[in-house]
């Protein structure tokens, strides 16, 4: 046999024998336990409650429908641009989300909002829509196409409210709408 052909023999015995070793380690580290905890279901503040869900904010308060939790709700300081973010949702098969924003209306009012002036000029993607118990002042657009989601703009003392109702693709309007109904009939200033 050539020492060329001997050269190459070695060199692939070598990788092949680190290949099984590294093959061999690994299966080795797979095969070993973890410690830690497991739990299995929804933590306990994502858990539907049969009871609405009473929010409580420095700048109003409502009531969500039973089903609802609470997911986030995130003050800053005044100062901010943004003072209080809020998400509360749903689990389950229905899927419903509410985001509220509230914030310091820019001097050039409610069209220097952001997601106001993105709704407004995207025409293709949302509509002017006019729910129920729309409040005077407020404007609303939804979403031009599924899955069903409305937001609401709404001033009050030199701040902008923004109301975003959003669903996965098994609601409708229809039963966004109830739950908006539901938020506007118990709101409170603060």
């Amino acid at each position: 046999m050539s020492s060329k052909r001997k050269r190459w023999l070695i060199l692939i015995l070598v990788a092949a024998l680190l290949v099984g070793v590294a093959i061999y380690i690994l299966l080795r580290l797979m095969d070993t336990t973890s410690n830690g905890t497991v739990h299995v279901g929804a933590p306990p503040s994502d858990q539907q409650t049969a009871q609405p869900l009473n929010i409580d904010t420095p700048y109003f308060s409502t009531l969500f429908p039973a089903g609802f939790s609470l997911k986030r709700q995130t003050a800053t300081p005044a100062a901010a641009q943004t003072h209080l973010q809020l998400l509360a949702a749903t689990s389950g098969a229905d899927g419903q989300s509410a985001a509220f924003t509230v914030g310091e209306m820019p001097s050039g009012g409610m069209t220097e909002v952001g997601d106001y002036h993105l709704r407004a000029a995207q025409t293709s993607s949302y509509q002017p829509y006019f729910p129920a118990n729309l409040p005077a002042g407020a404007k609303a657009f939804r979403t031009a196409s599924a899955p069903a989601a409305f937001t609401v703009f709404w001033s009050h003392a030199g701040q902008y409210y923004l109301l975003a109702f959003t669903s996965d693709a098994s609601d409708t309007y229809g039963q966004l709408l109830q739950t908006y109904l539901q938020v506007i009939a118990a709101w409170q200033w603060k």
